[in-house]
């Protein structure tokens, strides 16, 4: 009804508001618009995802402890980072496979970014003697999730090889890209074992030289005594009183044989008799 009460004094009407009837108005309500969490994605696309109005205050944001508010995916092998650099955090520390809570905006009507980083990925690559069942090294390598690795074991084998070792398997990709599993490291296992040269008089080395040419402090080929000894035996005739009867009889009998050296050690292994 309409509160105000008009009288009229003489020829002039007068109109009185009545203060105990409640004034009315009409109240407009104008509702900015709000901004959105725009998502990088490690495959080069973007999602977007609309701020969500708080319920009880449509001016301001939903709190992130309510239900159905926004989580942003997890993806194997990346993280997701505000737009400052800074790490989101997991609605489940314990388990990162339930999502992110995204970043409070600053602004309710500007975009926020969001973008993935590769996470930090990490193995080995070890170098093992089969003869001795012994790992002379392993290196450390690293890189993120995706990445190329930029190791090589051709460095190392060749040294190795210098050394009197051959390769047996090398287990390390040429191409090796890193993967997106954060629990696991990548390793790898390249197998060499002892070289054996066999060594007799029909092909001999030359004593006292290196074996591997590039070692020269290493191991030694052996003196030919090894494959190669001559034995005299001398023959004696006497009667039972110690007299000579005939004259002494000397024989070189010449004996030779196979040897395998250990090109790594330098240890002279039997073959058996040439």
């Amino acid at each position: 009804s309409d509160p105000t009460i008009m009288y009229q004094l003489g020829y002039t009407t007068y109109g009185i508001k009545n203060p105990y009837i409640p004034q009315t108005s009409d109240i407009k309500y104008v509702y900015n618009k709000l901004g959105n969490w725009i998502v990088s994605n490690p495959d080069g696309s973007t999602t977007s995802i609309i701020y969500p109005n708080d319920p009880s205050n449509p001016t301001k944001i939903a709190d992130s402890s309510v239900p159905g508010y926004p989580v942003i995916a997890f993806i194997p092998g990346y993280t997701p980072e505000d737009q400052m650099g800074t790490p989101l955090v997991p609605v489940d520390p314990d388990d990162r496979t339930k999502g992110y809570i995204p970043p409070t905006p600053s602004d309710n009507g500007t975009d926020t970014m969001i973008t993935y980083t590769a996470d930090k990925q990490k193995g080995s690559v070890s170098y093992v003697d089969d003869t001795t069942g012994t790992t002379l090294k392993t290196d450390s390598i690293s890189g993120t999730t995706g990445s190329k690795s930029s190791y090589s074991t051709s460095g190392s084998i060749a040294d190795y090889k210098k050394q009197g070792y051959e390769l047996v398997t090398d287990g390390y990709p040429a191409d090796l890209t890193f993967d997106n599993d954060d629990t696991t490291d990548q390793n790898f296992t390249v197998h060499l074992k002892h070289r054996l040269t066999p060594v007799n008089p029909t092909d001999p080395q030359t004593p006292g030289t290196p074996i591997n040419p590039d070692e020269p402090d290493g191991p030694k080929w052996p003196t030919s005594t090894n494959y190669d000894k001559t034995v005299n035996e001398t023959i004696s005739y006497v009667d039972q009183n110690g007299h000579v009867v005939a004259k002494q009889h000397t024989d070189s009998v010449n004996f030779t044989r196979t040897v395998v050296v250990d090109n790594v050690t330098g240890e002279v292994i039997t073959s058996g008799a040439g």
